[in-house]
């Protein structure tokens, strides 16, 4: 599916593509704030879908504070710390069954909502307010042993700014 929208090379005319670009172009130059505001409606708002998966017993809710929102916090377990980032319109909620899978070998599993997704705090997702929300939620913790990054979010890591990360394991 993405090859046709991505790499689609074909020359020829198609009225719906080009309807839609004159449309955003006329509605840019017509009403150029109204523009900005509906493409970050559109762009830079995720889905908060309802998690599936039931919270495991003994995980601890708590959250932190970020440059963009309240980050709502999952942990669970005990011994060296994995901090689990899940991809867009995601939550930790997807993470629960692999969280109880961590805790078990003996590590804490520290899984978070995204800003804008989930439960925590926040109007838009984008990339710097993700970075943003990992560097808080490795600010909280005195050591992280790995990262579990998942999606568009994998790149996280190694964009932010901690030296905690210096010895860390990626996933």
């Amino acid at each position: 599916m993405s090859d046709k929208i991505y790499f689609n090379t074909s020359k020829k005319f198609n009225l719906r593509r080009s309807l839609v670009n004159m449309t955003t172009r006329v509605h840019h130059k017509v009403a150029p704030r109204h523009a900005r505001k509906m493409a970050r409606k559109l762009l830079l708002t995720p889905v908060r879908s309802q998690g599936k998966n039931t919270m495991p017993k003994g995980m601890l809710v708590d959250s932190i504070s970020s440059d963009h929102g309240e980050l709502k916090t999952y942990r669970l377990g005990t011994g060296p710390v994995w901090v689990l980032n899940h991809g867009w319109s995601g939550s930790a909620n997807q993470f629960f069954p692999l969280m109880e899978y961590i805790a078990s070998k003996g590590f804490t599993a520290l899984g978070y909502d995204q800003p804008a997704h989930g439960s925590s705090g926040g109007a838009y997702g984008h990339i710097p307010a993700f970075v943003a929300g990992l560097e808080a939620i490795l600010d909280s913790e005195p050591e992280v042993a790995g990262i579990v990054a998942h999606s568009m979010v994998r790149p996280l890591p190694l964009s932010v700014s901690t030296l905690k990360l210096r010895l860390c394991h990626f996933y």
